[in-house]
């Protein structure tokens, strides 16, 4: 590898780690990477135990950065009947597409009807 090719990484490598946002997800998780529960339902992206093994805190948190990837989170407007007949319209957050699966599920057990789901984008 080129000694430029080197420099372009490391430039982009650095840039992810300034530009890291510490979300109450982000925070969470990290704290079970640190504790080496690895195997947590908080870690939902690769990661290679080894890379954290006999670090410090320091370099742990820069190796998190790295290595971390925010649950990309779904939005539906959901137009509904309920059991007792009244009509209406929400927006809803989902963590991906078998979590909304299961709601709608749900929904149709306890006797609601979903009468229509289309995706959501906030506009400005």
């Amino acid at each position: 590898m080129s000694s430029k090719t080197l420099l372009s990484m490391s430039n982009i490598k650095l840039n992810k780690m300034n530009n890291f946002k510490w979300t109450d997800e982000a925070v969470k998780t990290f704290t079970q990477v640190y504790s080496s529960n690895f195997n947590s339902k908080l870690i939902d992206f690769p990661i290679d135990a080894k890379d954290y093994w006999g670090k410090n805190i320091h370099e742990k948190i820069e190796q998190f950065k790295l290595d971390y990837k925010p649950q990309e989170t779904l939005k539906y407007a959901i137009n509904t009947k309920s059991v007792y007949g009244t009509y209406g319209c929400t927006i809803k957050e989902f963590k991906n597409e078998k979590h909304f699966e299961n709601w709608y599920d749900l929904m149709v057990r306890k006797g609601h009807k979903i009468i229509g789901v289309q995706p959501y984008k906030e506009t400005e």
